[in-house]
């Protein structure tokens, strides 16, 4: 499991919050289960259709395949994630997404730096504070 480093955004600037946010979904992109994900329904215990996610990365039932999200596990497994909406939505950041948007992160704080007075994309500032927050979390 991937330990939290984050610091307070409100003593950085701009440009540090988009390095630092970066730099964290580089970090946890990279230790996460490598892909391809996807998402299915299984049946809990409690007889609910839930979803998990799972790792296509190897052929399911091999000691490297992996689930890569589901509920709390009890006395008789793991449980599901209730909402499928939920699974798909995990699903769609798997670590290609969250490292194609660190390398947008990047590319804004190198134009950032090159602009006189500096400036900074409010979309990618959005995008990692809105990070940096989750992944405190």
């Amino acid at each position: 499991m991937t330990t939290n480093t984050t610091t307070s955004v409100g003593e950085m600037t701009d440009v540090e919050i988009l390095r630092h946010a970066s730099k964290l979904m580089q970090a946890h992109a990279v230790a996460a289960t490598q892909g391809p994900w996807t998402s299915s329904l299984v049946w809990s215990p409690d007889s609910h259709a839930t979803s998990g996610i799972y790792s296509n990365a190897h052929p399911t039932g091999t000691p490297a395949s992996e689930v890569v999200a589901s509920g709390r596990r009890g006395a008789r497994g793991f449980g599901g994630i209730r909402d499928p909406r939920n699974a798909r939505h995990i699903v769609s950041w798997q670590p290609p997404v969250a490292l194609a948007v660190a390398a947008w992160l990047d590319r804004e704080v190198f134009n950032a730096e090159r602009r006189v007075p500096v400036y900074v994309e409010p979309s990618a500032l959005a995008v990692a504070r809105a990070y940096i927050e989750a992944a405190a979390r």
